[in-house]
């Protein structure tokens, strides 16, 4: 009986590893279940080995997306840094822009000043070379010895007061361009 159960065992076992072989290897077969059985039958499919190459693989396309990523990464850095190098390039040129335009509004203003300045001295000059006139005409009307030396006076400020005014004039004229 004890040959028996021995050629039975055997017979079983045998058949167990002809099955086994002749399957395809089962990647989901866990070494830590399945029993004695379970591992013979993986040891002899190729389980563990096809597992082992399979995840081998997994590994190498991880690392492999790893570099991938971490190359990314690295253009995208030299990405930052060259956006933030223009960045303070056009950070700058702003600063500039806007002391400029700040330098351009004063010296606006210092000229609206000046030709108002000089808007009212035109205005005295012009109101003065109006009343000379008047006393001009006033005075050529009387005939008078004395009055025409006031005349005379008279014509020598209103041509002062015009070459005044022509220098004013044309002062203002500079300032505005």
């Amino acid at each position: 009986m004890y040959n028996l159960n021995m050629r039975i065992t055997t017979q079983t076992l045998v058949l167990v590893m002809i099955v086994g072989c002749a399957s395809v290897p089962d990647l989901s077969n866990d070494p830590r279940t399945g029993g004695l059985a379970g591992v013979v039958s993986g040891e002899l499919r190729g389980d563990y080995e096809a597992r082992v190459r399979e995840r081998e693989a997994r590994r190498d396309r991880l690392m492999a997306l790893e570099e991938q990523l971490k190359e990314k990464r690295r253009d995208l850095e030299q990405n930052k840094k060259a956006q933030e190098q223009i960045l303070n390039a056009e950070q700058a040129k702003l600063a500039r822009l806007e002391n400029d335009a700040q330098n351009l509004r004063r010296t606006v203003s210092e000229l609206e000043s000046r030709t108002q300045i000089i808007e009212a001295q035109k205005n005295t000059l012009l109101s003065r070379i109006y009343n000379l006139e008047v006393e001009i005409k006033q005075i050529e009307t009387t005939g008078e010895a004395e009055t025409l030396r006031q005349c005379n006076r008279l014509e020598q400020e209103l041509s002062d007061r015009m070459r005044e005014y022509e220098l004013l004039r044309k002062r203002n004229d500079l300032m505005l361009r």
